[in-house]
């Protein structure tokens, strides 16, 4: 799922299909602006476009759906209730994974965009990702 911006992606990015050695499928939802994932919201029609783009995959045969920006944890509960294959709406899921490997007075380093976009989705973080992140 991508955010509804356009950029000419650098190699490794996820939005530069060159970056896997496998076929992957794009989709995005008009609307899903960087502000609105960074606020956690989406409004009613873009939250039914973006319900559209995961049927829409799914109709391709994709084997899972992930999301192109970090932000996007907070659709993470919506694209699940939707989606029949695994949903990966943004990396911070594997925050559980990754604390879990180190000693539990180690810190993380989360780079983002905005660190003052992601302190409103502490919660989100804590919620769906089971990371807290003042932990």
């Amino acid at each position: 799922i991508r955010l509804d911006y356009n950029y000419p992606p650098a190699a490794g990015d996820i939005d530069a299909p060159g970056s896997y050695g496998y076929d992957v499928i794009y989709r995005v939802v008009p609307g899903l602006t960087f502000d609105m994932a960074q606020s956690g919201m989406m409004t009613y029609q873009v939250q039914q476009r973006f319900g559209e783009a995961i049927k829409w995959l799914e109709a391709k045969g994709v084997c899972g759906i992930t999301g192109d920006c970090g932000f996007m944890m907070a659709f993470q509960p919506f694209a699940r209730d939707v989606a029949t294959v695994p949903v990966f709406m943004s990396s911070m899921l594997q925050s559980p994974l990754i604390s879990v490997a180190f000693d539990k007075y180690d810190k993380v380093l989360i780079l983002t965009a905005n660190s003052k976009t992601l302190e409103p989705q502490k919660q989100v973080l804590m919620n769906e990702c089971g990371f807290d992140v003042d932990d």
